[in-house]
């Protein structure tokens, strides 16, 4: 993926992304947080890191799996094929 496409399936998700350079920030959606700062996710990769919560860096399907509620081969499959449009943000606040 292209850090354009990367940009495209994350915007599309709901996330307000805030350059910082060769990564992006943002709050986490799908924990409902709203520290801007919590999440760090690199343009060329996708590799991303929550440092509310500590995590180790984790590849840029798991950010969209946690996002959507989807399981790794559908995400997988959408992301292959640059289906943005099937993307659909789930909103888990309650």
């Amino acid at each position: 993926m292209t850090t354009e496409d990367i940009y495209e399936v994350l915007t599309s998700l709901g996330y307000q992304l805030q350059d910082r350079g060769s990564y992006w920030q943002t709050n986490a959606l799908f924990r409902q947080g709203d520290n801007k700062t919590a999440i760090q996710i690199y343009k060329d990769t996708g590799v991303w890191r929550d440092y509310v919560n500590n995590t180790p860096p984790l590849r840029f399907e798991r950010l969209v799996e946690k996002s959507t509620g989807n399981d790794s081969i559908y995400v997988k499959k959408l992301l292959e094929n640059k289906d943005t449009s099937s993307l659909l943000y789930k909103n888990l606040a309650s």
